[in-house]
């Protein structure tokens, strides 16, 4: 079962939307779903929605990222943040992935440092770099399409 970590504090009218589009796609989609949050609220919020055998669990962070911090501040000094919660989750591999509708800048700051980047696959690389030389070459050579054929195969 896919298992998605929620940050529930992230919105500005959090964690009403979050708790109750978590709701729906456990009931729809069969996910676990980890709501990260402020027990209290993310609870109290929880208890209005019927969510009786559905996958859902609620993990405690004390800290929220406000949509007005300074994304660098907040991964520095809020690390009890249900961001900062939701990503360790992934790292550990308690959780599949990361959903958050706070601070886009923050929420990118703290996954990059905490999950880190993927490989750069350089053949790929290589092979989009040669489809823009032929697409380029086509304009300059005037032929009948097979340049650019080429860079879009």
């Amino acid at each position: 079962m896919i298992t998605i970590a929620v940050d529930a504090m992230g919105g500005d009218n959090a964690p009403r939307p979050e708790v109750e589009g978590s709701v729906l796609a456990a009931r729809e989609y069969g996910v676990r779903v980890v709501l990260v949050g402020q027990p209290a609220e993310v609870k109290r919020e929880l208890a209005r929605h019927s969510n009786k055998g559905l996958a859902i669990e609620v993990v405690p962070a004390s800290e929220v990222i406000a949509m007005n911090d300074s994304p660098m501040q907040a991964f520095r000094k809020k690390k009890d943040s249900s961001a900062h919660v939701a990503a360790r989750l992934v790292r550990n591999g308690q959780a599949d992935g990361l959903v958050s509708s706070g601070n886009t800048g923050a929420v990118m700051a703290v996954s990059r440092f905490v999950l880190g980047t993927l490989p750069v696959n350089y053949a790929g690389v290589a092979l989009v770099l040669l489809a823009f030389v032929l697409f380029a070459m086509e304009f300059y050579v005037g032929g009948v399409g097979a340049l650019g054929v080429g860079g879009a195969v």
